[in-house]
Formats: structure tokens, sequence, C-alpha cells
């Protein structure tokens, strides 16, 4: 049995989110800044300036 760590890292973020009522444009920051081996793309980068203007 082999465990994928990045899918229990992911599950631990999305339930830590719903406990904490986390906003949706805070999660997408946080994945757009996450140390994530890729950096975000750009429809992330374009919701957020979106988000930061309205």
């Amino acid at each position: 049995m082999s465990i994928n760590i990045d899918a229990v890292k992911t599950y631990i973020k999305k339930g830590k989110d719903a406990v904490l009522n986390t906003p949706e444009i805070e999660r997408k920051v946080k994945d757009a800044t996450s140390n994530d081996k890729w950096g975000p793309t750009g429809t992330q980068m374009q919701e957020i300036s979106r988000a930061s203007y309205s």
C-alpha cells in the first residue's frame, strides 16, 4: 500500500479550509503562492487580479 503524500496534504488543506470557513479568494491566493514545484497558472493570476480591483 503506497500513500501519496501530496494527496494527503491536499485533503488536509481542504478539510482545514472547510472547518475554518476560508473565503474562496483566500484559498486561491494560498494555492497560487504555495511552495509547489510549479507556479500559478495564468487563470489563477487573472482571478486574483480581478478580485483585488473589485
